[in-house]
């Protein structure tokens, strides 16, 4: 965008770490690498060796878990490291690095391979503002400083609806809904949306869902989980099938165990940092 607007405006509540990208080694830095025909080819016809391409990428970033643990040697060498690397692009715009170099841990807000994102604020024509938005309107955008800026477009990136509450209705046992189930209320001890393995609700028979809660992960590929979420699924449809078992539905106090165990863990890992 930097290269055909006249004028570029990023609006960004915070900073962020930017990184290279991951798998970037296997690719030797070549962090624009674009696969040529005969390697796209390859994969296609050769299952195995995609697999093990993937497995590559993959073992690279499993290898690096440390990085997520607190005060761990691998989360400070990396905090510095990437620091001294945001210094250096932004060499001279002191300005832009007190306001993109963030306080918190590596991977506790997921880290950004922002190819050419520093070099590209540096420029005349583009400018970061971190004032919250006010508003929208029919011109452009309102900051809650009061100024308003005319855009001719907006390009909206605003992050995702992390509540997983259903906007449709979902029923279960007893009529009951999942968004309700999943309200988060002052009156529990255990707030907000509550799964065994991100995958199975209590009271919701043979319901299964990608990407529930807990789900996501901030330290490698999607993919990865989307595809043991598919076999643990598909195993289950196969057991029901076979044994003509009419509802599988997990146990409230086995999900609440789960979910305490993970909460326990939790507590050692940036994702907990403030």
């Amino acid at each position: 965008m930097a290269r055909v607007g006249s004028e570029v405006v990023n609006f960004a509540r915070s900073g962020t770490w930017i990184l290279a990208g991951l798998g970037n080694r296997i690719i030797d830095g070549n962090a624009t690498y674009i696969y040529s025909e005969e390697e796209k080819t390859r994969f296609r016809n050769d299952t195995d060796t995609l697999k093990s391409y993937r497995k590559e990428i993959q073992q690279g970033i499993f290898a690096s878990f440390s990085i997520f643990v607190k005060d761990s040697e691998m989360q400070t060498q990396a905090v510095e490291a990437t620091r001294q690397l945001m210094l250096a692009k932004l060499n001279g715009y002191d300005d832009l690095a007190a306001k993109l170099i963030p306080s918190w841990p590596i991977g506790c807000r997921r880290a950004t391979p922002g190819l050419n994102y520093l070099e590209a604020l540096k420029q005349p024509h583009v400018s970061l503002v971190q004032e919250p938005i006010q508003r929208v309107t029919e011109h452009g955008i309102t900051t809650t400083d009061g100024r308003s800026r005319d855009f001719d477009v907006i390009v909206c990136a605003t992050g995702f609806d992390v509540s997983y509450r259903p906007n449709f209705p979902l029923r279960g046992r007893d009529g009951i809904d999942l968004a309700e189930k999943w309200k988060k209320t002052a009156t529990t001890a255990t707030t907000g949306p509550l799964a065994y393995l991100s995958i199975c609700v209590p009271g919701f028979p043979n319901y299964f869902m990608f990407s529930g809660p807990n789900a996501p992960v901030g330290h490698g590929s999607l993919t990865a989980g989307l595809g043991w979420t598919a076999d643990y699924i598909a195993k289950w449809i196969l057991k029901i099938a076979e044994e003509d078992i009419k509802w599988v539905d997990v146990k409230e106090d086995v999900t609440q165990e789960f979910n305490a165990y993970g909460d326990q863990i939790m507590q050692t890992l940036i994702w907990s940092s403030p």
